[in-house]
């Protein structure tokens, strides 16, 4: 945030309508009356701006996009040089009714434009007739006036941005429908009890609103910024956990392999009870006992023997 008072006393964003053509929801922007002329409180501007700035950062951090909207003659061209600095979507001519409200239609007409484009370019229009080809041309020229600046926008947006919240009235209505929230900039002839975050400034001045305009550019650039920020962050993250996932598929890797040793040592075959194993552990001790038992009495014979004969010899 770089505007300060100073600023919007230097950029004639102060002055407002005529006394009598006051809106009195206007009285808490209003600081007083000079030459009925009613004068805004330019501190009341930066605090509002600084709110609306916020909300753009957050917005665009997110992943959404500020949709501007401006059509009067004095500022529709700068509004659409500042859209596409920023690459968001802009709209600088009549609003066209239905671009929020019924945007799936809105679309389908943006798809129509990107097709008759690409016929053009493949030059698979030369082969229609005159007439047709004409008629789909210009078409395709009202088509562009209208919504050219809305090409880029595949979703609602996140915000819209009002240059004159009387004038640009049915944009505000449809985003009030949407629940969309709208940052306006209202002068003392406006209601800004209709725009969610109202900027209390002139909004016929050239100078005032390319001030409030190159604000918010600030505020999308910042936003874009940290979105680039969180995506590396969450791309490391990922990096690091996939890391993890194999150095612990290791590890089960090598548990796994001991743990079959060990069975193989300690741990009986599936089928066998601990009962039958035992019976067997039986078995084969009294086996080895009668083995002992036979070698035993063997020895005994043996020596039987070799007594016998050496009783005879004597």
């Amino acid at each position: 945030m770089v505007v300060e008072v100073k600023d919007c006393l230097e950029n004639d964003v102060c002055f407002g309508h005529l006394s009598k053509r006051w809106n009195p929801h206007m009285k808490d922007f209003i600081l007083m009356k000079k030459n009925n002329i009613h004068i805004i409180d330019a501190r009341k501007t930066v605090e509002q701006l600084k709110k609306a700035y916020d909300k753009v950062v957050n917005v665009v951090s997110n992943g959404g996009k500020i949709l501007f909207v401006g059509s009067k003659k004095q500022i529709s061209d700068y509004i659409e040089k500042t859209a596409k600095e920023v690459s968001m979507p802009y709209v600088t001519k009549k609003w066209s009714a239905g671009s929020l409200t019924n945007f799936v239609t809105i679309r389908r007409i943006i798809k129509h434009i990107e097709s008759t484009n690409k016929k053009i370019e493949s030059t698979s229009l030369k082969s229609l007739p005159k007439k047709n080809r004409l008629i789909i041309l210009r078409e395709l020229e009202k088509q562009k006036k209208n919504f050219e600046g809305l090409v880029e926008m595949y979703r609602m947006p996140g915000a819209i941005l009002v240059i004159d919240v009387m004038h640009e009235k049915n944009a505000v209505k449809e985003a009030k429908i949407r629940k969309i929230p709208v940052i306006g900039i209202v002068d003392t002839n406006s209601d800004p009890t209709t725009v969610d975050y109202p900027i209390p400034a002139n909004d016929d001045s050239l100078l005032s609103v390319k001030l409030i305009v190159d604000e918010i550019k600030n505020a999308i650039i910042e936003g874009l910024n940290n979105k680039n920020v969180n995506n590396i962050l969450t791309l490391k993250t990922k990096i690091g956990d996939e890391g993890r996932k194999k150095e612990v598929i290791k590890n089960l890797d090598k548990n796994k392999e001991k743990t079959k040793i060990e069975k193989t040592v300690l741990i009986p075959k599936k089928n066998e009870d601990s009962s039958r194993i035992k019976q067997k552990e039986r078995i084969n001790v009294k086996k080895n006992n009668k083995r002992k038992i036979e070698t035993i009495s063997g020895d005994v014979k043996n020596l039987t023997k070799e007594l016998k004969n050496l009783k005879n010899k004597k």
